[in-house]
């Protein structure tokens, strides 16, 4: 078995048609046929099953197309990962990073590497952590930036940062803003839009405000509305009664327009700890360097500001 015939199984696999199939990587359609059947003729099994109507995979034949498609996925990392080592004019920088974090903090670091490096290509994947690390660990990604994981896997390297405190916003009319003095209590009166977080570090976000429970005794964790697109939560803090916390950066422009209201929250006056991930087991590309230094700059930047 050979690349190509990898790439003719995916694609059969994925087109369940041998025209579409051979239109796909390019081939004719009597010459992919050929190359199935060498396949199945090497290993002494049958790959598909063929239809007038359809091709479907065997259990054998899942089970090499399976197989298949990690070993290109495998190559064309490796091939990424060789382009980004040798030097900072090509290659591809994937980065996984939490929604909070994404805009004010890496966005710019991002902005300032391709004005410098303007071949060079970024992927930027936000979700929650643990799929965000995970996904590093296998290869998906080079970099990770969010919050501290609850366990820190002795497979990365952590470079440890400080954030500025987030600032609580709301729309121009909630009902938050005629308090005098609104309390953290009284802010759990209302859904609080939040990216997905692990319930260890709302956790660590509840003790950090005074674990505030309300007479119905639920915890902070149940009020949030979870999303890991912030330009959602944007929309709905302006158009409802919903409440979110964000990065005195992401806030400005939205409160200068008058579209949000800041809500003075002296609970929420605590620096927030964030981290900067990387695998160990390889060594991190000239891109990779260069991102962290940016987004080191950019932390002491926001902390001035």
């Amino acid at each position: 078995m050979n690349l190509r015939q990898l790439q003719h199984v995916v694609a059969l696999a994925e087109q369940r048609n041998f025209r579409r199939a051979a239109d796909a990587v390019g081939l004719t359609q009597s010459a992919l046929t050929q190359s199935i059947r060498n396949l199945e003729e090497e290993y002494g099994v049958e790959l598909f099953e063929r239809s007038r109507r359809d091709v479907s995979p065997t259990a054998f034949g899942l089970t090499v197309i399976q197989s298949a498609r990690q070993t290109l996925a495998q190559l064309a990392n490796l091939r990424r990962e060789l382009d980004l080592m040798k030097n900072l004019q090509s290659g591809r920088l994937i980065v996984g990073c939490d929604a909070w974090l994404a805009e004010g903090l890496l966005g710019p670091a991002l902005g300032r590497m391709l004005s410098r490096y303007p071949d060079l290509r970024f992927s930027v994947r936000v979700g929650a952590i643990d799929e965000l690390i995970d996904n590093m660990l296998s290869g998906g990604a080079d970099l990770y930036v969010g919050p501290p994981p609850e366990v820190r896997d002795h497979r990365i390297e952590w470079v440890d940062i400080t954030l500025p405190p987030m600032v609580l916003v709301c729309n121009p009319d909630h009902p938050l803003l005629a308090l005098e003095k609104p309390s953290a209590v009284d802010c759990l009166a209302y859904p609080i839009a939040a990216p997905i977080l692990p319930k260890w570090y709302a956790a660590w976000l509840g003790r950090q405000i005074g674990d505030p429970i309300t007479p119905e005794g639920r915890d902070i964790y149940s009020y949030f509305v979870e999303s890991d697109d912030i330009g959602i939560i944007r929309a709905l803090v302006r158009t409802t009664d919903m409440i979110t916390s964000l990065p005195p950066s992401m806030a400005a422009e939205e409160v200068a327009r008058g579209q949000m209201r800041t809500i003075a929250l002296d609970e929420m006056n605590f620096p927030i700890p964030a981290v900067i991930g990387y695998p160990s087991a390889r060594p991190i590309a000239p891109a990779g360097e260069v991102l962290v230094r940016e987004l080191l700059a950019e932390v002491e930047t926001l902390s001035v500001a």
